[in-house]
C-alpha cells in the first residue's frame, strides 16, 4: 500500500508549522498563568495575619465586704511586686491605653515606682457606676497617697491615673518653662484665691479659675475660653474638684489658658 504524498507535504508546509508553534506558546502561556495565579494567591494567604481567636468577657458582679477588700489588695501588691514595668502594665486598669503613660512617666521621665510601707484597711464606694475599693497608702518615703482599685468586670486593677495624677509635663517644670503647645494635666481646680490675682485688664472680659497639683504647694492662674467658662465656673463653685484638662501658656494674657475640659476627675475612664 502506497503513503498519500500530500500527507508531508501539508505537514512540511509553512502554515502548519505556523499553527502548531501558535498552539504550543497559547499551552505554555495558559500554563504559566495558571502559576501565577496560584503563587499570588498564596503570597496573600500568607501576608496575610492569623486571626486571633475572639474572647468576649461578660461582665461578673464585683465581690463585696472582705472578699472585695482582700481581693483588692491582692491586686494592689500584685502591681507592687511585679518585676519590671511591662508586667506592671498588666495590673493597671486600661492597659493598652495607659501603658504608653505608664512608659513616658517610668522610663523616660525616670520617676521612681510606689512603694508600700502601710496602708488603711480600705474602703468600698462607686464612682458613678464604676465599684471601686480605696485604700489610703503610705510609701517608705513617709508620704501618704490614695489608691483606687477599679473593678473591671473579672478583676481589680489599679487606677493609675489618679495614683500618679499623670500629666505630659511635671508640674514644676510646666511653671517654669510655660509651654505654648497644648500640655494635658491632672490637677484641682476652684474658685481664685485672693493671694492669686490676674492681670487688672483682663479682668472683665476674660473669668479665671485657680489650679492646684497634688504634689506641690504652689497653684497657678488658669483663664477660661468663653465658651467653655460657664460650665467650668459652675463645676467649682465653692468646690476644688479634681479634673483633667488640656493647657497652654498663652503669652497675649501672659497666664495659662484652660483649653478643652477632658474628664471631671484624674481618670479618663467612666
Amino acid at each position: 500500500m502506497t503513503e498519500d504524498p500530500s500527507l508531508d507535504v501539508e505537514a512540511a508546509s509553512p502554515d502548519g508549522n505556523r499553527h502548531l508553534v501558535l498552539k504550543l506558546a497559547f499551552t505554555l502561556v495558559s500554563i504559566l498563568g495558571l502559576w501565577a495565579m496560584v503563587a499570588g494567591w498564596l503570597l496573600i494567604r500568607k501576608s496575610e495575619p492569623t486571626p486571633r481567636p475572639t474572647r468576649i468577657e461578660t461582665w461578673q458582679q464585683p465581690p463585696t465586704g472582705t472578699d472585695a477588700l482582700t481581693q483588692a489588695m491582692d491586686a494592689w501588691r500584685a502591681f507592687l511586686e511585679a518585676p519590671d514595668l511591662e508586667r506592671k502594665i498588666g495590673h493597671v486598669r486600661d492597659p493598652e491605653r495607659v501603658g504608653p503613660m505608664m512608659r513616658d512617666y517610668y522610663d523616660l521621665r525616670s520617676k521612681p515606682y510606689p512603694t508600700m510601707g502601710l496602708s488603711s484597711p480600705g474602703k468600698e464606694l462607686v464612682q458613678g457606676s464604676q465599684p471601686m475599693v480605696v485604700f489610703q497608702i503610705e510609701g517608705y518615703d513617709g508620704l501618704t497617697y490614695p489608691v483606687a482599685m477599679a473593678w473591671t468586670g473579672q478583676r481589680f486593677a489599679v487606677d493609675w491615673e489618679s495614683l500618679t495624677a499623670y500629666g505630659t509635663m511635671d508640674w514644676n517644670l510646666l511653671l517654669e518653662t510655660k509651654p505654648s503647645y497644648p500640655h494635658v494635666m491632672r490637677v484641682y481646680l476652684g474658685g481664685l484665691a485672693s493671694e492669686l490675682k490676674p492681670p487688672e485688664a483682663l479682668v472683665g472680659p476674660r473669668q479665671f479659675v485657680r489650679m492646684e497639683h497634688r504634689d506641690s504647694p504652689d497653684g497657678a492662674i488658669l483663664a477660661l475660653k468663653p465658651e467653655i467658662a460657664h460650665e467650668v465656673l459652675r463645676m467649682v463653685e465653692g468646690k476644688r474638684v479634681p479634673a483633667t484638662i488640656e493647657l497652654i501658656w498663652n503669652p497675649s494674657i501672659q497666664c495659662f489658658e484652660l483649653q478643652r475640659l477632658l474628664g471631671k476627675g484624674w481618670s479618663l475612664q467612666p
